[in-house]
């Protein structure tokens, strides 16, 4: 059985799968306006300003366009499609999954119906739904690689880790250059402990965008692995220059300067962990060991001052 420091580490790379897929690692010029929704009047106006306005991230202007079109025409499947993607997009997951389904049922042949209720279900952490929104995706479209890429995650999540492998490899014979395949794959490979494995395929990742914070991440915890400390910290460190609101980073660092026993570096980074993502349970689970480590010795040091023997 994994000790508790194994399954921390696992619980970084699983966490950090699902943070590199959703949140974009690079930032877009900023959006045109599209046109504002009173200027569309008829049904197919709607439709084309709200598809406008989603592919440039105004999302509540883009369900106020898709809810007028329901009204004009309820019966098109493009509508309560458009008007569930914008929903999803402001975090309104019940909502969207009502028109979505709504969207399948005027439409049951429509895949990208299906994706986007996958998409919705990932969210949710509805990870077994999402799988079967996904292989009924594929048996349409067997080439479909972004359902094929969510498919391996939701193994992932549902300790699958050989089925995920499988799909993460598909996905990079088609495409060799694809970064979050290379990514996800290296996660999947350190999740069984393949560090070998997993070091290399982060490698790929960087060599294909060595922006990818997230890799110099994984990368640095296979080296610890390894025992290879200080390259891990040169790792982690060329991770928060990229990305400096990286907490896995900070962890992971914090974790290499405990094992090179410079406890001092490793609170500082626990802190910064913390500093950026509060909630985290896993690095504030960490700082409390190590305050706790330091202040059992700090009591050692005084009663051995004082030659009483420590309760």
């Amino acid at each position: 059985m994994p000790d508790n420091q194994t399954r921390i580490t696992k619980l970084i790379s699983s966490l950090a799968l699902l943070t590199f897929i959703f949140v974009p690692y690079t930032f877009a010029a900023a959006p045109v306006p599209p046109p504002l929704p009173g200027i569309a009047r008829t049904y197919n106006e709607c439709i084309e300003q709200g598809q406008a306005a989603l592919a440039n991230a105004y999302y509540q202007q883009a369900s106020e366009l898709f809810r007028k079109a329901i009204q004009l025409n309820p019966s098109q499947m493009e509508a309560h499609f458009g008007m569930g993607i914008a929903l999803s997009k402001l975090q309104q997951d019940e909502a969207a999954m009502v028109e979505l389904f709504e969207a399948l049922r005027l439409k049951p042949q429509a895949i990208e119906v299906r994706f986007e209720i996958g998409n919705v279900m990932m969210k949710q952490e509805s990870f077994d739904e999402a799988a079967g929104q996904f292989l009924q995706v594929l048996k349409v479209d067997p080439n479909n690689l972004a359902a094929r890429g969510n498919l391996g995650i939701c193994y992932e999540k549902k300790n699958q880790i050989d089925s995920a492998i499988n799909e993460f490899k598909y996905i990079i014979q088609v495409n060799p250059k694809d970064v979050s395949a290379h990514y996800n794959l290296a996660c999947a490979y350190e999740f069984k402990e393949l560090y070998e494995d997993a070091a290399n395929e982060y490698k790929q990742t960087i060599a294909l965008d060595p922006n990818c914070s997230m890799a110099y991440v994984g990368l640095g915890n296979c080296l610890i692995n390894k025992q290879e400390l200080k390259s891990a910290i040169i790792l982690e460190k060329r991770a928060v220059e990229i990305y400096p609101n990286n907490h896995y980073a900070y962890i992971v660092m914090g974790r290499a300067y405990e094992l090179s026993n410079d406890k001092s570096e490793a609170l500082d980074a626990y802190k910064k962990a913390i500093q950026i993502s509060p909630k985290d349970p896993y690095c504030q689970r960490l700082l409390q060991n190590l305050i706790k480590a330091s202040t059992d010795r700090l009591r050692s040091r005084t009663a051995a001052a004082q030659n009483i023997i420590p309760q």
